[in-house]
Protein backbone atom coordinates (compact mmCIF):
# COMPACT_ATOMS: atom_id res chain seq x y z
CA UNK A 1 0.00 0.00 0.00
CA UNK A 2 1.31 3.44 -0.83
CA UNK A 3 0.90 6.68 1.04
CA UNK A 4 -0.60 9.75 -0.50
CA UNK A 5 0.68 13.02 0.88
CA UNK A 6 -1.70 15.69 -0.36
CA UNK A 7 -2.42 19.22 0.53
CA UNK A 8 -5.75 19.17 2.44
CA UNK A 9 -6.67 22.56 1.00
CA UNK A 10 -6.29 21.21 -2.55
CA UNK A 11 -8.57 18.30 -1.70
CA UNK A 12 -11.25 20.60 -0.29
CA UNK A 13 -11.02 22.95 -3.28
CA UNK A 14 -11.34 20.07 -5.75
CA UNK A 15 -14.37 18.68 -3.90
CA UNK A 16 -15.96 22.13 -3.93
CA UNK A 17 -15.28 22.66 -7.65
CA UNK A 18 -16.67 19.23 -8.50
CA UNK A 19 -19.81 19.98 -6.51
CA UNK A 20 -20.18 23.33 -8.23
CA UNK A 21 -19.76 21.80 -11.69
CA UNK A 22 -22.36 19.13 -10.92
CA UNK A 23 -24.84 21.70 -9.61
CA UNK A 24 -24.35 23.91 -12.66
CA UNK A 25 -24.76 20.96 -15.00
CA UNK A 26 -28.00 20.02 -13.25
CA UNK A 27 -29.43 23.55 -13.23
CA UNK A 28 -28.45 24.45 -16.80
CA UNK A 29 -28.99 21.19 -18.68
CA UNK A 30 -30.48 18.25 -16.82
CA UNK A 31 -33.46 20.08 -15.35
CA UNK A 32 -34.61 21.06 -18.88
CA UNK A 33 -34.75 17.46 -20.10
CA UNK A 34 -35.91 15.86 -16.86
CA UNK A 35 -38.00 12.76 -17.39
CA UNK A 36 -36.35 11.77 -20.66
CA UNK A 37 -33.91 9.18 -19.38
CA UNK A 38 -31.91 8.61 -22.55
CA UNK A 39 -31.55 12.34 -23.16
CA UNK A 40 -30.30 12.84 -19.60
CA UNK A 41 -27.66 10.15 -20.06
CA UNK A 42 -26.54 11.51 -23.43
CA UNK A 43 -26.39 15.10 -22.16
CA UNK A 44 -24.39 14.11 -19.06
CA UNK A 45 -21.98 12.06 -21.15
CA UNK A 46 -21.57 14.89 -23.65
CA UNK A 47 -20.84 17.46 -20.96
CA UNK A 48 -18.32 15.16 -19.29
CA UNK A 49 -16.60 14.54 -22.60
CA UNK A 50 -16.46 18.28 -23.29
CA UNK A 51 -14.87 18.88 -19.88
CA UNK A 52 -12.26 16.19 -20.55
CA UNK A 53 -11.47 17.72 -23.93
CA UNK A 54 -11.06 21.13 -22.30
CA UNK A 55 -8.57 19.62 -19.88
CA UNK A 56 -6.64 18.13 -22.77
CA UNK A 57 -6.75 21.41 -24.72
CA UNK A 58 -5.31 23.36 -21.79
CA UNK A 59 -2.60 20.75 -21.16
CA UNK A 60 -3.96 19.04 -18.04
CA UNK A 61 -3.17 15.51 -19.12
CA UNK A 62 -1.93 12.58 -17.07
CA UNK A 63 1.48 11.01 -17.38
Amino acid sequence: MYQIKQNPLAVLISIGLTTLCGALMYRLVIIRIKGQTLSEVIATFGIGLAILELFRYFGFVGV
